[in-house]
């Protein structure tokens, strides 16, 4: 929390379903109703979004399986955090509402990242993956 605070940048990828605390806030992971998401939105206007196309950030192939695979199995629920991708989530009983798939939080003079994007194997091949990664870092 320290590092955050003096300008550094935390990359939370992934985190397991349930109710987590970061940076003072809870943040709710819940699985994707309906079955994984094999694509997310950039539709945010977040600045990392700027140089991306509609397509880009769907269908990426996955390096360890070979084949394409869903990008994103859980969404977040982060009030006050800023939206970075967006995906949908909903069941038969609830309907069809937009959901967070990578935010972020200003912290002092840095940023907490979290991500529910699968990067792991999507890297090598997808232009695109590997450039939202070196985003989230903060190297692009």
């Amino acid at each position: 929390m320290r590092a955050v605070q003096q300008g550094a940048t935390a990359i939370l990828l992934e985190w397991p379903v349930g109710e987590h605390e970061i940076a003072g806030d809870k943040i709710v992971i819940i699985p994707c109703g309906m079955g994984a998401r094999h694509f997310v939105s950039r539709a945010t206007d977040h600045r990392f979004c700027a140089t991306f196309t509609p397509s880009d950030l769907r269908l990426w192939y996955n390096a360890d399986e070979s084949c394409i695979t869903p990008l994103l199995a859980t969404t977040l629920i982060a009030a006050g955090w800023v939206p970075i991708l967006t995906s949908g989530n909903g069941d038969w009983a609830s309907g069809w509402k937009p959901a967070l798939a990578a935010a972020e939080k200003r912290w002092g003079e840095g940023y907490f990242r979290l991500c529910q994007v699968a990067l792991a194997g999507r890297i090598v091949g997808n232009p695109a993956a590997t450039l939202f990664a070196r985003q989230l870092l903060g190297l692009a």
